[in-house]
């Protein structure tokens, strides 16, 4: 299991529909394969040590910028970069409907 950063889904922001996170936003941070990635939100999910997600439980509702997304696969992010980003968004609200 290699986490892929050059992986097309890198970058999506998404609201986690199952499991014990259920509700909570994420960052799509690496591919591992066709089914699953490695998402963190820089609070509960630290890029250090993401949370393995299936797609299929992840409902993605945006997309971080191509110069977002360009930093996040070179890894000069850190996790309060991924919490300016999801609260700028302002998708808290998405996730409590």
């Amino acid at each position: 299991m290699i986490p892929l950063r050059e992986d097309p889904r890198v970058g999506e922001i998404a609201i986690s529909m199952a499991g014990h996170d259920a509700g909570l936003i994420l960052v799509v941070i690496a591919g591992i394969d066709g089914q699953h990635v490695l998402a963190a939100d820089g609070r509960t999910r630290k890029l250090m040590f993401p949370k393995k997600k299936k797609m299929r439980h992840l409902n993605v509702i945006a997309r971080l910028s191509e110069e977002d997304v360009r930093l996040l696969r070179a890894g000069k992010i850190n996790d309060s970069f991924l919490r300016r980003k999801i609260s700028s968004l302002n998708l808290e609200t998405l996730a409590q409907s």
